[in-house]
Protein backbone atom coordinates (compact mmCIF):
# COMPACT_ATOMS: atom_id res chain seq x y z
CA UNK A 1 0.00 0.00 0.00
CA UNK A 2 1.76 3.64 -0.61
CA UNK A 3 2.08 5.84 2.18
CA UNK A 4 -0.71 8.59 2.48
CA UNK A 5 -0.10 11.52 -0.06
CA UNK A 6 2.06 9.64 -2.35
CA UNK A 7 -0.88 7.11 -4.82
CA UNK A 8 -2.49 8.55 -7.40
CA UNK A 9 -6.15 8.47 -5.96
CA UNK A 10 -8.28 6.17 -7.87
CA UNK A 11 -12.03 7.43 -8.41
CA UNK A 12 -10.68 10.42 -8.06
CA UNK A 13 -12.05 12.30 -10.49
CA UNK A 14 -13.71 15.05 -9.37
CA UNK A 15 -17.61 16.48 -10.69
CA UNK A 16 -16.89 16.56 -13.78
CA UNK A 17 -14.75 14.12 -15.37
CA UNK A 18 -15.74 13.79 -19.00
CA UNK A 19 -15.67 17.55 -19.52
CA UNK A 20 -13.66 17.90 -22.98
CA UNK A 21 -12.36 22.04 -22.63
CA UNK A 22 -8.72 21.58 -22.46
CA UNK A 23 -6.66 22.45 -19.55
CA UNK A 24 -5.40 26.36 -19.10
CA UNK A 25 -2.91 28.80 -17.77
CA UNK A 26 -3.40 32.23 -17.86
CA UNK A 27 -1.97 35.54 -16.20
CA UNK A 28 -4.80 36.00 -13.47
CA UNK A 29 -3.71 39.50 -12.43
CA UNK A 30 -1.39 42.01 -13.39
CA UNK A 31 -0.08 45.22 -11.03
CA UNK A 32 2.85 47.52 -10.91
CA UNK A 33 4.04 51.09 -11.10
CA UNK A 34 5.09 53.06 -13.80
CA UNK A 35 6.70 56.85 -14.69
CA UNK A 36 5.62 58.49 -17.38
CA UNK A 37 5.71 61.89 -19.41
CA UNK A 38 2.52 63.37 -20.54
CA UNK A 39 2.58 61.61 -23.97
CA UNK A 40 3.22 58.08 -22.73
CA UNK A 41 0.46 57.91 -20.18
CA UNK A 42 -1.98 59.21 -23.08
CA UNK A 43 -0.27 56.20 -24.91
CA UNK A 44 -0.40 53.86 -21.83
CA UNK A 45 -4.45 54.32 -21.40
CA UNK A 46 -4.98 54.60 -25.21
CA UNK A 47 -3.73 51.30 -25.44
CA UNK A 48 -5.33 49.43 -22.35
CA UNK A 49 -8.36 50.56 -23.46
CA UNK A 50 -8.17 49.38 -26.81
CA UNK A 51 -6.08 45.89 -26.16
CA UNK A 52 -8.17 44.46 -23.10
CA UNK A 53 -11.94 46.42 -25.21
CA UNK A 54 -12.66 48.85 -21.87
CA UNK A 55 -13.51 52.34 -21.36
CA UNK A 56 -13.01 54.62 -18.24
CA UNK A 57 -14.42 57.10 -16.39
CA UNK A 58 -12.66 59.80 -14.09
CA UNK A 59 -12.18 60.59 -10.80
CA UNK A 60 -9.72 62.48 -8.46
CA UNK A 61 -8.50 61.41 -5.19
CA UNK A 62 -7.83 57.38 -4.36
CA UNK A 63 -5.67 55.51 -1.70
CA UNK A 64 -4.36 52.67 -3.24
CA UNK A 65 -2.52 50.24 -1.21
CA UNK A 66 -1.60 52.17 1.10
CA UNK A 67 -0.68 55.17 -1.10
CA UNK A 68 -2.46 58.57 -1.85
CA UNK A 69 -2.86 59.64 -5.16
CA UNK A 70 -4.31 62.58 -6.49
CA UNK A 71 -6.43 61.44 -9.51
CA UNK A 72 -7.29 57.90 -11.08
CA UNK A 73 -9.59 56.54 -13.46
CA UNK A 74 -11.25 53.48 -13.37
CA UNK A 75 -12.63 51.10 -16.29
CA UNK A 76 -15.57 49.31 -16.43
CA UNK A 77 -14.16 45.62 -15.97
CA UNK A 78 -12.65 46.97 -13.05
CA UNK A 79 -8.95 48.04 -13.90
CA UNK A 80 -7.90 51.09 -11.99
CA UNK A 81 -5.23 53.32 -13.18
CA UNK A 82 -4.00 55.63 -10.06
CA UNK A 83 -1.68 58.56 -10.58
CA UNK A 84 -0.12 62.08 -9.36
CA UNK A 85 1.43 64.60 -11.24
CA UNK A 86 4.55 65.91 -10.14
CA UNK A 87 5.02 69.84 -10.64
CA UNK A 88 8.46 71.29 -11.25
CA UNK A 89 10.16 73.79 -9.86
CA UNK A 90 9.86 76.29 -12.67
CA UNK A 91 7.29 79.13 -11.63
CA UNK A 92 5.42 81.51 -14.28
CA UNK A 93 4.01 84.22 -13.78
CA UNK A 94 0.59 85.42 -15.02
CA UNK A 95 -1.51 88.44 -13.62
CA UNK A 96 0.37 88.79 -10.74
CA UNK A 97 -0.28 85.14 -9.80
CA UNK A 98 2.62 82.54 -9.29
CA UNK A 99 1.82 79.10 -11.12
CA UNK A 100 4.18 75.83 -11.58
CA UNK A 101 4.81 74.97 -14.75
CA UNK A 102 4.56 71.21 -15.85
CA UNK A 103 6.81 70.18 -18.58
CA UNK A 104 5.14 67.31 -20.23
CA UNK A 105 8.37 65.88 -22.05
CA UNK A 106 9.39 64.87 -18.45
CA UNK A 107 8.42 62.02 -16.48
CA UNK A 108 5.99 63.31 -14.16
CA UNK A 109 3.19 61.09 -13.86
CA UNK A 110 3.89 58.20 -11.14
CA UNK A 111 1.38 55.93 -12.29
CA UNK A 112 0.26 52.36 -10.24
CA UNK A 113 -2.52 50.49 -12.06
CA UNK A 114 -4.18 47.25 -11.62
CA UNK A 115 -5.62 44.96 -13.99
CA UNK A 116 -7.66 42.08 -12.55
CA UNK A 117 -9.26 38.61 -14.10
CA UNK A 118 -12.45 40.45 -15.99
CA UNK A 119 -9.74 43.00 -17.47
CA UNK A 120 -6.86 40.53 -18.64
CA UNK A 121 -9.43 38.25 -19.91
CA UNK A 122 -10.94 40.20 -22.36
CA UNK A 123 -7.87 40.35 -24.34
CA UNK A 124 -8.76 37.78 -27.20
CA UNK A 125 -5.65 38.67 -29.62
CA UNK A 126 -2.02 37.09 -28.99
CA UNK A 127 -0.64 40.01 -31.18
CA UNK A 128 -2.34 42.82 -29.23
CA UNK A 129 -1.49 41.04 -25.68
CA UNK A 130 2.27 40.80 -27.01
CA UNK A 131 2.28 44.69 -28.03
CA UNK A 132 1.17 45.80 -24.92
CA UNK A 133 3.60 43.58 -23.08
CA UNK A 134 6.33 45.11 -25.14
CA UNK A 135 5.29 48.58 -23.98
CA UNK A 136 5.14 47.78 -20.69
CA UNK A 137 8.76 47.17 -20.75
CA UNK A 138 9.65 50.10 -22.75
CA UNK A 139 8.10 52.30 -19.95
CA UNK A 140 10.35 50.42 -17.62
CA UNK A 141 7.25 48.98 -15.75
CA UNK A 142 7.69 47.07 -12.67
CA UNK A 143 5.85 44.73 -11.27
CA UNK A 144 4.43 44.70 -7.66
CA UNK A 145 1.39 41.71 -8.35
CA UNK A 146 1.12 38.62 -10.65
CA UNK A 147 -1.60 36.17 -10.35
CA UNK A 148 -1.17 33.22 -12.41
CA UNK A 149 -4.21 30.59 -12.70
CA UNK A 150 -3.81 27.30 -14.26
CA UNK A 151 -7.29 25.62 -14.90
CA UNK A 152 -8.43 21.87 -14.58
CA UNK A 153 -11.65 21.14 -16.50
CA UNK A 154 -11.58 17.43 -15.07
CA UNK A 155 -11.09 18.20 -11.53
CA UNK A 156 -8.96 15.40 -11.38
CA UNK A 157 -6.74 16.04 -8.18
CA UNK A 158 -9.30 15.86 -5.19
CA UNK A 159 -8.31 18.55 -2.26
CA UNK A 160 -7.96 16.10 0.22
CA UNK A 161 -5.24 14.80 -1.05
CA UNK A 162 -3.18 18.00 -0.86
CA UNK A 163 -4.65 18.31 2.80
CA UNK A 164 -3.23 14.43 3.54
CA UNK A 165 0.42 15.47 1.89
CA UNK A 166 0.17 18.42 4.11
CA UNK A 167 -0.47 16.74 7.25
CA UNK A 168 2.06 14.17 6.47
CA UNK A 169 4.79 17.04 5.97
CA UNK A 170 5.29 16.41 2.73
CA UNK A 171 5.02 19.39 1.45
CA UNK A 172 7.58 21.87 0.21
CA UNK A 173 7.91 25.25 -1.14
CA UNK A 174 5.43 26.36 1.77
CA UNK A 175 5.34 26.17 5.49
CA UNK A 176 1.60 26.47 6.36
CA UNK A 177 -1.78 25.60 5.07
CA UNK A 178 -5.07 26.19 5.84
CA UNK A 179 -8.91 25.44 4.37
CA UNK A 180 -11.69 26.59 4.11
CA UNK A 181 -15.35 24.53 3.05
CA UNK A 182 -18.97 25.56 1.68
CA UNK A 183 -20.17 21.91 0.66
CA UNK A 184 -23.46 23.35 0.22
CA UNK A 185 -22.36 24.56 -3.55
CA UNK A 186 -19.12 22.03 -3.13
CA UNK A 187 -17.03 24.82 -3.07
CA UNK A 188 -13.66 24.78 -1.19
CA UNK A 189 -10.35 26.49 -1.10
CA UNK A 190 -7.09 25.40 0.22
CA UNK A 191 -4.45 28.18 0.82
CA UNK A 192 -0.69 27.11 0.34
CA UNK A 193 1.47 29.82 2.44
CA UNK A 194 0.80 32.58 4.77
CA UNK A 195 -2.37 34.60 2.97
CA UNK A 196 0.24 37.52 3.77
CA UNK A 197 2.64 36.35 2.34
CA UNK A 198 4.13 37.40 -0.94
CA UNK A 199 3.72 34.13 -2.17
CA UNK A 200 1.10 32.30 -1.68
CA UNK A 201 -0.91 29.15 -3.62
CA UNK A 202 -4.54 28.50 -3.93
CA UNK A 203 -6.57 25.83 -4.88
CA UNK A 204 -10.47 25.79 -5.15
CA UNK A 205 -13.63 25.06 -6.99
CA UNK A 206 -13.80 27.52 -9.61
CA UNK A 207 -17.41 26.76 -10.57
CA UNK A 208 -18.38 27.62 -7.34
CA UNK A 209 -16.35 31.02 -7.34
CA UNK A 210 -17.85 31.61 -10.35
CA UNK A 211 -20.86 30.23 -10.27
CA UNK A 212 -20.45 27.49 -13.05
CA UNK A 213 -18.85 29.87 -15.57
CA UNK A 214 -15.62 28.42 -15.55
CA UNK A 215 -16.34 24.50 -14.36
CA UNK A 216 -12.91 23.70 -13.21
CA UNK A 217 -10.49 23.20 -10.17
CA UNK A 218 -7.90 25.95 -10.17
CA UNK A 219 -4.25 26.11 -9.08
CA UNK A 220 -3.55 29.70 -8.67
CA UNK A 221 0.10 31.20 -7.40
CA UNK A 222 0.18 34.90 -6.62
CA UNK A 223 3.63 36.70 -6.31
CA UNK A 224 4.20 39.92 -4.62
CA UNK A 225 6.84 42.47 -4.73
CA UNK A 226 10.49 40.70 -5.15
CA UNK A 227 8.65 37.47 -6.06
CA UNK A 228 6.08 39.49 -8.83
CA UNK A 229 9.51 41.59 -9.69
CA UNK A 230 11.60 38.12 -10.32
CA UNK A 231 8.34 36.62 -12.30
CA UNK A 232 8.17 39.67 -14.61
CA UNK A 233 11.95 39.79 -15.34
CA UNK A 234 11.37 35.84 -16.79
CA UNK A 235 8.33 37.04 -18.68
CA UNK A 236 10.54 40.12 -20.43
CA UNK A 237 13.17 37.88 -21.16
CA UNK A 238 10.82 35.66 -23.12
CA UNK A 239 9.13 39.13 -25.10
CA UNK A 240 12.29 40.61 -26.42
CA UNK A 241 13.63 37.13 -27.28
CA UNK A 242 11.07 37.05 -29.40
CA UNK A 243 12.06 39.39 -32.46
CA UNK A 244 8.98 38.36 -34.72
CA UNK A 245 5.65 40.54 -34.24
CA UNK A 246 3.95 37.92 -32.45
CA UNK A 247 4.30 35.68 -29.34
CA UNK A 248 5.36 31.87 -29.54
CA UNK A 249 2.23 30.01 -27.18
CA UNK A 250 4.12 27.25 -26.41
CA UNK A 251 6.88 29.46 -24.93
CA UNK A 252 4.87 31.88 -23.17
CA UNK A 253 2.61 28.85 -21.43
CA UNK A 254 5.44 26.72 -20.74
CA UNK A 255 7.30 29.34 -18.69
CA UNK A 256 4.13 30.46 -16.97
CA UNK A 257 3.61 26.91 -16.23
CA UNK A 258 6.61 25.65 -14.97
CA UNK A 259 6.52 28.61 -12.61
CA UNK A 260 3.79 28.26 -11.36
CA UNK A 261 3.51 24.65 -11.01
CA UNK A 262 6.86 24.55 -10.04
CA UNK A 263 6.78 27.24 -7.12
CA UNK A 264 5.50 24.46 -4.67
CA UNK A 265 5.84 20.81 -4.20
CA UNK A 266 5.49 17.51 -2.72
CA UNK A 267 8.08 14.65 -1.72
CA UNK A 268 9.84 12.75 1.20
CA UNK A 269 13.63 12.44 1.67
CA UNK A 270 14.45 8.77 1.37
CA UNK A 271 16.90 8.93 4.22
CA UNK A 272 20.16 8.01 2.82
CA UNK A 273 23.04 9.81 2.52
CA UNK A 274 22.05 11.51 -0.88
CA UNK A 275 18.63 12.32 0.54
CA UNK A 276 17.12 11.33 -2.31
CA UNK A 277 13.58 12.73 -3.10
CA UNK A 278 10.31 10.39 -3.40
CA UNK A 279 7.83 12.44 -5.33
CA UNK A 280 4.04 12.43 -4.78
CA UNK A 281 2.93 10.64 -7.99
CA UNK A 282 -0.35 12.57 -7.74
CA UNK A 283 1.10 15.65 -7.91
CA UNK A 284 3.30 14.34 -10.89
CA UNK A 285 0.88 13.25 -12.65
CA UNK A 286 -1.42 16.61 -12.09
CA UNK A 287 1.41 18.62 -13.43
CA UNK A 288 1.66 16.10 -16.39
CA UNK A 289 -1.81 17.12 -17.41
CA UNK A 290 -1.08 20.14 -18.45
CA UNK A 291 1.79 19.54 -20.58
CA UNK A 292 -0.45 20.37 -23.84
CA UNK A 293 -1.87 23.27 -22.13
CA UNK A 294 -4.33 25.36 -23.88
CA UNK A 295 -3.43 29.47 -25.25
CA UNK A 296 -6.36 30.60 -23.70
CA UNK A 297 -8.33 31.17 -27.03
CA UNK A 298 -5.87 33.94 -27.66
CA UNK A 299 -5.34 34.27 -31.69
CA UNK A 300 -2.90 35.88 -33.56
CA UNK A 301 -5.06 39.17 -34.84
CA UNK A 302 -4.19 42.28 -36.00
CA UNK A 303 -3.31 44.91 -33.31
CA UNK A 304 -5.67 47.93 -33.03
CA UNK A 305 -4.12 51.09 -33.22
CA UNK A 306 -5.55 54.01 -31.22
CA UNK A 307 -5.35 57.55 -32.81
CA UNK A 308 -2.84 58.61 -30.33
CA UNK A 309 -1.02 55.69 -32.35
CA UNK A 310 -1.80 57.61 -35.53
CA UNK A 311 -0.29 60.59 -35.16
CA UNK A 312 2.47 59.15 -33.86
CA UNK A 313 3.34 57.49 -36.75
CA UNK A 314 2.48 60.52 -39.06
CA UNK A 315 4.91 62.52 -36.73
CA UNK A 316 7.78 59.27 -37.46
CA UNK A 317 7.08 58.00 -40.91
CA UNK A 318 5.60 60.96 -43.11
CA UNK A 319 6.76 64.45 -42.09
CA UNK A 320 9.90 63.94 -43.96
CA UNK A 321 7.95 62.55 -47.28
CA UNK A 322 5.65 65.87 -46.86
CA UNK A 323 8.41 68.06 -46.80
CA UNK A 324 10.11 66.63 -49.74
CA UNK A 325 6.43 66.72 -51.53
CA UNK A 326 6.16 70.27 -50.57
CA UNK A 327 9.42 70.96 -51.40
CA UNK A 328 9.04 69.90 -55.33
CA UNK A 329 6.12 71.85 -55.61
CA UNK A 330 7.85 74.50 -54.70
CA UNK A 331 10.66 73.98 -57.57
CA UNK A 332 7.90 73.21 -59.86
CA UNK A 333 5.12 76.00 -58.73
CA UNK A 334 2.51 73.80 -58.40
CA UNK A 335 0.17 74.57 -55.17
CA UNK A 336 1.45 72.18 -52.33
CA UNK A 337 -1.59 72.74 -49.76
CA UNK A 338 -4.20 72.47 -52.71
CA UNK A 339 -3.02 68.77 -53.45
CA UNK A 340 -3.05 68.53 -49.90
CA UNK A 341 -6.09 69.49 -49.27
CA UNK A 342 -7.86 67.12 -52.19
CA UNK A 343 -5.53 64.06 -50.29
CA UNK A 344 -7.43 64.96 -47.20
CA UNK A 345 -10.77 65.02 -49.06
CA UNK A 346 -9.73 61.99 -50.47
CA UNK A 347 -8.95 59.99 -47.22
CA UNK A 348 -12.17 61.84 -45.49
CA UNK A 349 -14.64 59.97 -48.33
CA UNK A 350 -12.80 56.54 -47.30
CA UNK A 351 -13.17 57.23 -43.44
CA UNK A 352 -16.17 54.22 -41.98
CA UNK A 353 -16.99 53.31 -38.59
CA UNK A 354 -13.76 51.78 -37.49
CA UNK A 355 -12.01 55.49 -37.91
CA UNK A 356 -14.58 57.11 -36.34
CA UNK A 357 -14.80 55.17 -33.41
CA UNK A 358 -11.04 55.47 -32.74
CA UNK A 359 -11.82 59.59 -33.06
CA UNK A 360 -14.32 59.26 -30.77
CA UNK A 361 -12.68 57.24 -28.06
CA UNK A 362 -9.50 59.41 -28.06
CA UNK A 363 -11.64 62.54 -27.85
CA UNK A 364 -14.02 60.95 -24.73
CA UNK A 365 -10.01 60.29 -22.94
CA UNK A 366 -8.83 63.50 -23.47
CA UNK A 367 -11.69 65.32 -22.59
CA UNK A 368 -11.80 63.13 -18.71
CA UNK A 369 -8.31 64.28 -18.62
CA UNK A 370 -7.83 67.53 -19.77
CA UNK A 371 -8.74 68.94 -16.03
CA UNK A 372 -5.69 67.62 -14.80
CA UNK A 373 -2.77 69.04 -17.41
Amino acid sequence: MSPVGFATPSSNTGLNSDHDSPNTIKVDWLQGVLRLTHSEFISFTGQLSTTYADTFTSDHGYFFSGRKFDHHIISGRGAIVAFNIHQTDEIIDIGGDAYPVLNLDRKNFDVLFSLPAKVLSACDSLQALFHFYRLLIKWNFKATRIDVAADDYSKSLHPSIIKQAYDAGLNHGFRSASEIKNWDNNGFTIYLGSRKSDKLGRYYNKAAESGGEIDAYRFEMVYRDDYATSFWKILKMILTSNQENYLREDELYRELLSLSLNSIDFYSLSGDKDSEKIYCQWWLDFKASFDSVSSVKLTATRVKTTLDNSIDWVHKQVETTLASIEYYFQETGRDFCEWLNNRIESGRSRMDANHINKVNSQVKLELALEGWF
